[in-house]
């Protein structure tokens, strides 16, 4: 389905008219309502609903204190523990400048996560310095996305660092020899700062 289909007039309207009209294209996402596409995000679409809902019906009926300062704790911990994991998972090696750029970003979020928790402890537990309910829906958002990382092993194996052990698995009558070898951390394409 092309743009032009939906409304001719459009890209007649616009001021930038030497784009290709691809590109404009690639802007109206091809949706599909079939059941077959929809399936598979139906749950996880109607648990974000549910829980936008619970935050919304708590806001309502829950002021700010214990409750949210608690919910915001747990979240900040989580962010916290997994900073303190991914610091940890950067080799002495790695030295290039994106490197100590994450270094230094991991250590932020540590020290904001730890700062935000013991905060109202400093200034005498008040109300005006528990987070809002928005504040703790969007620490939880960050929490959730910082412990299904793609392409990262499972978060309690990764805070363990039992993500770095070799496991095998094989019968007790064959014989196994394991050599390990180091390799250039750097030589990664996806990490690599060699351009």
């Amino acid at each position: 389905m092309s743009l032009t289909a939906l409304n001719p007039k459009l890209l007649t309207k616009t001021k930038v008219t030497n784009m290709p009209r691809r590109f404009f294209e690639t802007l109206v996402p091809k949706v599909s309502l079939k059941k077959e596409a929809i399936k598979p995000h139906l749950l996880p679409f109607l648990c974000v609903v549910a829980l936008l809902m619970a935050f919304y019906a708590a806001s309502r009926f829950i002021a700010p204190g214990w409750v949210t300062y608690t919910l915001s704790s747990l979240c900040l911990v989580l962010i916290g523990i997994t900073a303190l994991a991914r610091v940890n998972d950067i080799t002495q090696n790695q030295t290039g400048t994106r490197w100590q750029v994450r270094r230094a970003g991991l250590i932020l979020v540590g020290a904001a996560c730890l700062g935000l928790v013991i905060s109202p402890w400093i200034s005498g537990f008040s109300i005006s310095d528990t987070p809002t309910w928005r504040e703790v829906m969007l620490r939880l958002g960050i929490a959730l996305t910082w412990i299904t990382t793609p392409m990262m092993p499972p978060w309690h194996m990764y805070i363990t660092g039992e993500h770095k052990t070799l496991r095998l698995e094989v019968p007790a009558n064959v014989a196994v020899e394991v050599t390990r070898t180091e390799t250039d951390p750097n030589s990664d394409s996806m990490y690599s700062d060699k351009k």
